[in-house]
């Protein structure tokens, strides 16, 4: 298994060679390597995964697709990326990669920006293009997972993130995300250290946030965080997922306070006031809880692979949705 600093190496090389159409000769003088190095490192990347070939699905027209998006929800920008059924990795690094290189254009100077975790913003602060904006400030939203079983990747996106845009205005939350009872919350909240980095979550301008499902594949429910029986009693109240681990319904209405109060981050209403409010979403299962979270007013700039696109135009003609 690759090391974050091997993953990173392999990526940074891939980039060049893809992305910015560098030579092999050349990556290899710009590092300060040989050109059989490059060559190796290149291989090695597709071997484990962080380049794969993707032909977009020259039939789909994201164009009209975007328009429809727009007319029916309150955004303020869209972008469809296309694919094919088939891969689903693929189809993430896709969507992720075209994501960032569109979400960059609503980064500006002096910024404040909230991140989620989860590995859709894992992959999309991958691709970020290289910014100088040290004046910009970097926050996790939420608290962390700590289990090495789970991934949720939220320290390596704040670092990621910041090295991106070349600031070191970098704050993580440092607890977890759920806690036992909100009796826990309320004596973390009072933590002067906690307290300052929520102060800061809840006053980003810009919050790039993640969705999840309401079942057993969940980072919370796989790390313990949240229970069979808080998974039933979520199945009861008809929620449909999570937005940065508020769970809400079909409606964006909260669902199961008692959870909610367990729960350490920025809120479903620190969220909804937030000047813009980004969303990356590149699997279909996920189709429900964004038509809740775009219902629900919470997202302000949308970037969605085509076939969930589509599927969150048949949810809203639907006549369920009406």
């Amino acid at each position: 298994m690759l090391t974050s600093e091997e993953r990173k190496q392999l990526l940074d090389v891939a980039k060049l060679y893809y992305e910015d159409s560098l030579t092999q000769a050349e990556i290899a003088r710009y590092i300060g390597v040989s050109r059989a190095t490059i060559s190796r490192m290149l291989s090695e990347a597709k071997q484990h995964g962080l380049v794969r070939i993707f032909i977009a699905d020259g039939n789909v027209d994201t164009g009209s697709i975007e328009q429809a998006l727009m007319e029916h929800f309150s955004l303020q920008a869209v972008r469809v990326v296309a694919v094919t059924p088939g891969d689903e990795k693929l189809i993430l690094q896709a969507t992720a990669r075209e994501s960032a290189l569109f979400a960059a254009r609503f980064l500006t100077p002096s910024d404040c920006i909230g991140m989620a975790w989860g590995n859709t913003l894992y992959e999309l602060a991958q691709y970020l293009p290289s910014l100088s904006l040290p004046d910009t400030r970097v926050v996790q939203l939420m608290g962390n997972i700590d289990s090495a079983a789970v991934q949720s990747y939220a320290m390596e996106i704040i670092k990621t993130t910041s090295a991106r845009l070349h600031t070191e205005n970098a704050f993580t939350l440092p607890c977890p995300i759920v806690v036992d009872n909100a009796i826990i919350s309320d004596i973390l909240l009072h933590d002067a250290k906690i307290s300052q980095i929520l102060q800061l979550a809840r006053g980003c301008n810009k919050m790039f946030i993640n969705l999840a499902l309401p079942d057993e594949y969940s980072c919370l429910y796989r790390a313990g965080y949240i229970s069979d029986d808080d998974l039933m009693s979520l199945h009861k109240a008809s929620s449909v997922g999570s937005l940065g681990c508020r769970f809400i319904d079909e409606s964006g209405a909260m669902c199961q306070p008692k959870l909610d109060a367990r729960t350490i981050g920025v809120s479903l209403e620190d969220i909804r006031h937030a000047e813009c409010v980004l969303a990356c979403v590149a699997d279909n299962k996920k189709a429900a809880v964004l038509h809740a979270a775009l219902v629900g007013g919470y997202i302000d700039v949308l970037m969605v692979d085509s076939i969930t696109a589509k599927l969150l135009l048949d949810i809203h003609s639907s006549p369920a949705a009406a």
